[in-house]
Parts: structure tokens; C-alpha cells; sequence
């Protein structure tokens, strides 16, 4: 029984000790798995961990690339600002330089004007010094002849006259010479600052030279032409070249611009006019009148030019009128080809015209025309061009008493002026004269014609020819001038011719009061 006992006892033990390890091994396999959990968990926290960290590297990363862009840009923006003030600063000194080049030239423009009213009174001067001396040289010539005849007695004080008066003399020469120098060096100065422009304008001159020998060839061809193709189917025109409107700026450096209008027959060399010149407008109003002969198939052309100084004229616009246009009489605006308009009026006054049904349509030009310029006589208000004067000669000449027939009191005289010689020197600074001659009814200052101008000549030829209408109790005068830019021109000579020595016509030359000779031609018409 103890035995049996003690072996349960032992059994009980066993099963005790086998329940103690199985609980031991449960419990350590809790904790085993408990642990894993744990470290699970830590590993877990420890890649989210790790995420953040990476996320959080990439946010600074992105962060910095766009703080670097931002940096570019603003530097980008910084260029562009500096740039585009960098810009402005070189415009806004383009324009200072060029307004700085602009009141160089004026002023230079002006300097000039001031040497050469200096030159002229230096001039004056010397012309004022020459007819003092020649002055004193002849009271001293006679005092000399009056000394002669005096008694002996007083030839001492003639002597000592004699020796005042040589001591003035060489005092005024002395005092001459310093002024010729002074002019010599002045025109030293100015000859080399014209240097570069001579050699520029040089070639335009040779040029200028050579088209006006083309065209004076031109015009003698052209004159005999005409003179053999006048006919008898011919009508007489009155043709007023009124104004001009809306015309382009040419002068960009004055404003404005300085027009004339230049009116042809297209064909017909001779037959052409040219108004006065209307200074810094581009509306300017000429009311220049002009009797013309003209016939069927003629076209009438009108070239509006600016006139400058120094270098070609400026073609500002062209337009035609054909015959049919204004056979039967024009009165309104043509549409100028370059811009702006021109108003003229065309009136036949022909006794007998064949009736032509005239368009009520202006012919435009519609393709460039040659910017020719007249070198025929200039005709004023009052003037028939030379072309009409050839068309009545053609027909042949009525006498005197014919045109009194027709207009009783007043009669048509064909006026040439042909030439001038022996005229002073005006421009003695730079040598030769610009002469040009204006022809007039004493008393009727719409009848009156004017010449081209020659520059640097004291014996020019103008063979330029018009017509005015002169009663019995008029003259005709005939003034010469001497262009002169910027100052009033200068009179080179004066003549008049009284009706009774020209009314059966004349053919001579002309005593110039203050110096030189006019040849003129007088007809009747």
C-alpha cells in the first residue's frame, strides 16, 4: 500500500512537473510571441519613421529647387529691368545727340547768314574807303592845279597839304590791307569748311551741268520744232494754276516746304510756265495766270516742286488734263499723284473753237513721271509763255494800228530779254553775281514778268520772252537783281523804255543806271 502510495505520489509529482513545464512552455511561448508583436511594432514605427525622414528630405529638396527658381527668375527679372533701362538711357541719348546735331546746324546756318552780312558790310566799307580816297585824291589833284596858279609864296602850304594828304593815304592803305587780310583769312576759314561740301556737290554739279547743256540743246531743237508745227488749228486758253492743298512736308529740317508749280504742254519744250515760289507752307496759293495757244491731242501737264537751295528740287506731285478735259473750260481740283490736291481753272478764250464734248473726269497721273525742271524763262502774273509768243508769230505779227482795233487804248507788246553785260560784282566775297530781270507796266504791278536766275555771272543770257498788255501813257521797267539767300536781293542796274521809243518796236541795248548794259527785244504782238 505504500508502495502503491509513493507510486501514485510519484505520478502525481511527474503529472505536477509535466503541468509546470507545459505552462512554462506556454508561458514562454506567449512571451515569445508577445516579443515578436513587440518587435513587429518597433519595426513598423521604425519604417514610418523612415518614411517621414524620406518625405520630409524630399519637401526640403523640392523646397530648395524652388527657392533656386525663384532666385533665377528674380535674377532673370533684374536683367530684363536693367536691360530695358540700359535701353531707354541709349534712346533718350539718340535723341539728346539729335537734337543737339539739329542746333548745330541752325547754328551754323545762322553763323554763315551773320559772316556774310559781315562780308557785305566789310565790303561796304571797303567800297566807302575807296570813294573817300578817290576823293581826297582829286581835292588834292586840285589844290594841287590851284597851288600852280597861286603865287610862289604859297607853295609851301600846298607842299605841306600834298604831305597831309600822302600820309592819309598811306594810313587808309595800311588800314586796307589789315581789312584784305582779315577778309583773305576769313575766306580761308570759310573755303575749308566748305571743302567737304564742294567735294560732295561737285559731282551733282558736273551732272547739274550737263543735263542744263542737254536741256538748252533741247530747247533751241524744241523752239525750231514748234516754230515749224504751228498751225492754224490752234485755240487760245487762259490757264490759272489757283493753289494747292494738303501737299507733303519736305523739308523735315525747317517743316514745310518751299512749292512752285511748273505747268508744260508734254511734247512741247517752249511751252511752259512756272509760278513764283511760296515759302514754309503746304497749302500755298499762287492765282498765276497764263495765256497759252494750244491744240487738239495736247496734254497739260502739272508738276508741284519744292524748291531748295543747293541741291535738286523735290517732286511733291503730278497730275494731267488732256485736251478733251478742258477744251470746253476746267475749274476745280486734281488729285496729285505723291499726295494733295491742286486746284486750277482752264478757260478758252479763242474767238472761233471747234465745240468737243470736254470730260467731266480728271486724268490722274498713273505712273511716274520725270521731275524735269524748266530751265525756260520764268513768267509772272500778267505773262504769255513762249510758246503762245511762237503760235501768234506763226499766224503773223498785227501792226499797230490793227491792236488798237481791238483794244482801243491798250495794245499787246512780245517782250525778250536777251542778255546783260558788264554788271557789277554784288557777291564780292565769293566772286560773280545771281543775276535775274524783272520786267514791268510802270504803275501796274500784275503785269510783269521775271527770268530764270544764272548763278556766278556778270554777262548772263536769259532769251526769255513775254507778253504784256501797255497803254500810250505807260513804261516799260526792266530791273536786274542779284539773288541773295537769306538777305533782300541786291539791285545790280535799272532802265526804263517809254512807250513812244518802243511802240513801233525796239531792238537795242539799255544803259543800266548803276552800271552794265540790258539787250531787250520789243514787238508788237
Amino acid at each position: 500500500a505504500e508502495a502503491k502510495k509513493a507510486d501514485e505520489a510519484k505520478k502525481a509529482e511527474e503529472a505536477r512537473k509535466e503541468e509546470e513545464a507545459r505552462k512554462a512552455a506556454e508561458a514562454k511561448e506567449a512571451a515569445d510571441e508577445a516579443r515578436q508583436v513587440e518587435e513587429a511594432k518597433k519595426a513598423e514605427d521604425a519604417r514610418q519613421a523612415e518614411e517621414a525622414l524620406k518625405a520630409a528630405e524630399a519637401q526640403k529638396v523640392e523646397e530648395t529647387k524652388r527657392a533656386e527658381e525663384a532666385r533665377k527668375a528674380e535674377e532673370a527679372h533684374q536683367a530684363a529691368e536693367a536691360k530695358k533701362a540700359d535701353e531707354a538711357k541709349k534712346a533718350e541719348e539718340a535723341r539728346k545727340e539729335e537734337e543737339a546735331r539739329k542746333t548745330a546746324e541752325a547754328k551754323e546756318v545762322e553763323e554763315e547768314a551773320k559772316r556774310a552780312e559781315e562780308a557785305r558790310k566789310a565790303e561796304e566799307a571797303r567800297q566807302a574807303a575807296e570813294a573817300k580816297k578817290a576823293d581826297e585824291a582829286k581835292k588834292a589833284e586840285e589844290a594841287r592845279k590851284e597851288e600852280e596858279a597861286r603865287k610862289t609864296a604859297e607853295a609851301k602850304e600846298v607842299e605841306e597839304e600834298a604831305k597831309r594828304a600822302e600820309e592819309a593815304r598811306k594810313a587808309e592803305e595800311a588800314r586796307q590791307g589789315a581789312e584784305a587780310k582779315k577778309a583773305k583769312e576769313a575766306k580761308k576759314a570759310e573755303e575749308a569748311k566748305k571743302a567737304e561740301e564742294a567735294g560732295q556737290m561737285a559731282e551733282t554739279k558736273k551732272a547739274e551741268d550737263i543735263e542744263k547743256a542737254n536741256r538748252a540743246r533741247e530747247v533751241e531743237e524744241a523752239r525750231d520744232t514748234e516754230e515749224a508745227k504751228c498751225t492754224a488749228d490752234t485755240y487760245d486758253f487762259e490757264i490759272e494754276v489757283v493753289s494747292a492743298r494738303g501737299l507733303r512736308d519736305s523739308d523735315w529740317f525747317w517743316g514745310s516746304s518751299d512749292p512752285y508749280c511748273l505747268c508744260e504742254v508734254v511734247g512741247k519744250i517752249q511751252s511752259s510756265f512756272q509760278t513764283q515760289t511760296c515759302s514754309g507752307t503746304q497749302d500755298p496759293v499762287w492765282n498765276h495766270k497764263v495765256q497759252m495757244r494750244l491744240a487738239h491731242g495736247d496734254l497739260l501737264k502739272f508738276a508741284v516742286s519744292d524748291a531748295d537751295l543747293g541741291k535738286r528740287d523735290d517732286l511733291l506731285g503730278v497730275a494731267e488734263l488732256a485736251f478733251d478735259q478742258f477744251a470746253g473750260g476746267f475749274d476745280g481740283e486734281v488729285k496729285l499723284m505723291h499726295g494733295g490736291f491742286l486746284k486750277v481753272a482752264v478757260r478758252n478764250i479763242s474767238d472761233s473753237h471747234t465745240s468737243r464734248a470736254p470730260s467731266d473726269a480728271v486724268k490722274t497721273c498713273t505712273a511716274p513721271l520725270q521731275d524735269s525742271q524748266c530751265d525756260n524763262a520764268i513768267s509772272a502774273s500778267g505773262a504769255i509763255s513762249q510758246d503762245a509768243a511762237c503760235q501768234r508769230g506763226a499766224e503773223g505779227r498785227n501792226n499797230l494800228s490793227d491792236a488798237a482795233n481791238k483794244m482801243p487804248g491798250k495794245y499787246d507788246f512780245e517782250i525778250e530779254i536777251v542778255s546783260a553785260r558788264g554788271l557789277s560784282d554784288a557777291d564780292w566775297f565769293t566772286g560773280g553775281s545771281d543775276p535775274y530781270c524783272v520786267c514791268e507796266v510802270v504803275g501796274n504791278s500784275n503785269a510783269k514778268f521775271q527770268t530764270q536766275t544764272f548763278s556766278d555771272t556778270q554777262n548772263p543770257v536769259w532769251r526769255c520772252k513775254g507778253v504784256l498788255t501797255v497803254a500810250p501813257s505807260d513804261s516799260l521797267k526792266f530791273s536786274v537783281m542779284d539773288e541773295d539767300f537769306g538777305k533782300s536781293d541786291d539791285l545790280l542796274g535799272i532802265a526804263e523804255l517809254r512807250f513812244d521809243v518802243f511802240s513801233h518796236g525796239f531792238d537795242g541795248e539799255l544803259n543800266l543806271k548803276h552800271g552794265g548794259f540790258l539787250k531787250v527785244i520789243v514787238r508788237c504782238a
